[in-house]
């Protein structure tokens, strides 16, 4: 568990459309270390989301996982939304057809 607690933050502010940016990273699968995996890549992140990147003492650099859940919330509400309005044209689509054909 990680501390979410509002009282904690400060200059809270909804990240908005995070769609766009989402769709510029690619899942992978690779191996590392011997084992097969699967993940992004820590560079294509930085572009994107550089927050979500740390370098350690080496210059390698690590990915906060759990820091893109936020990200894929929005995202997906953004996804649902789109549906919902594509949903409605199709209704009225489809009344319009029936109206003039029937």
């Amino acid at each position: 568990m990680i501390s979410s607690d509002a009282r904690l933050k400060s200059n809270i502010v909804s990240l908005g459309s995070t769609l766009p940016k989402l769709l510029q990273i690619d899942g992978k699968s690779y191996e590392m270390k011997g084992k097969q995996k699967i993940g992004v890549l820590a560079q294509e992140i930085q572009e994107v989301f550089p927050e979500l990147v740390s370098e350690d003492d080496n210059e390698m650099l690590a990915v906060n996982y759990q820091g893109l859940v936020p990200v894929l919330i929005n995202a997906l509400k953004e996804q649902h939304e789109k549906i919902d309005r594509l949903e409605k044209l199709v209704e009225k689509l489809c009344l319009k057809i029936k109206i003039l054909y029937f």
